[in-house]
């Protein structure tokens, strides 16, 4: 009789393994490599809108200093104002207790952070019509010196802000985009920064909540 030969099924079934194993392998990596570039671009855009919060802080903290220092300088001049000046400090003092994280720039942290600086800017221009009723206090060197700091912080201000809007915008646009917000779902990236607009080509803030404030214009001055 003759002996049939039986096929190597053994031999076979470990190469499919081996190319199926290798096949995973390579899919595996690639996703790896996706998953990791994701992860750095992700990390990248949301530390320049971190760096860019921290401009538009400075902004504030600026504006808050140089508030404290028109205040002091009022009040040698128009002491018995008294209650405009109290006003204007303890805006002041709430508006320094305001703070947002840069790990946290949210809607709602905004909003709570921006209706005390509107606060602000309301008490701020009672006390500039104070100062219309002293000559002598709007010839004092320091005080048109602190005016025009105010006008220039009220600028920076705004360039962080657009700065900061920019970052935003690039960071929820690329958080938002399928399948990049896989990767930011599983890392737990914020879902999305809340960014202010503002009418740029008359340079007008919007009214509303999320509007930065209105600082001092030629206008205000003469009122």
């Amino acid at each position: 009789m003759e002996q049939t030969t039986k096929p190597n099924n053994k031999g076979t079934g470990c190469l499919a393994a081996t190319m199926i194993g290798g096949v995973l392998f390579v899919i595996f990596l690639i996703l790896g490599i996706w998953m990791w570039i994701s992860y750095n671009r992700l990390i990248s855009a949301e530390q320049d809108v971190k760096e860019k919060w921290a401009q538009v802080e400075n902004g504030y903290q600026r504006r808050l200093d140089l508030i404290k220092n028109l205040a002091n300088t009022v009040d040698r001049y128009a002491k018995h104002e008294n209650q405009t000046l109290v006003e204007v400090q303890e805006a002041r003092s709430k508006a320094t207790a305001v703070t947002i994280k840069t790990d946290k720039v949210d809607e709602n942290t905004m909003q709570q952070f921006q209706q005390q600086q509107n606060g602000l800017s309301s008490t701020l221009s009672r006390l500039m019509m104070v100062s219309e009723n002293y000559p002598n206090l709007k010839a004092d060197a320091l005080y048109v010196k602190l005016m025009s700091d105010l006008k220039e912080t009220e600028q920076i201000i705004f360039g962080a802000r657009e700065t900061f809007n920019e970052a935003a915008k690039k960071y929820n646009k690329r958080r938002l985009s399928f399948p990049t917000n896989l990767v930011g779902n599983m890392f737990g990236f914020v879902k999305e920064y809340n960014v202010w607009e503002r009418d740029i080509e008359n340079f007008t803030p919007k009214k509303g909540s999320d509007t930065a404030p209105e600082l001092f214009t030629e206008e205000s001055d003469k009122k």
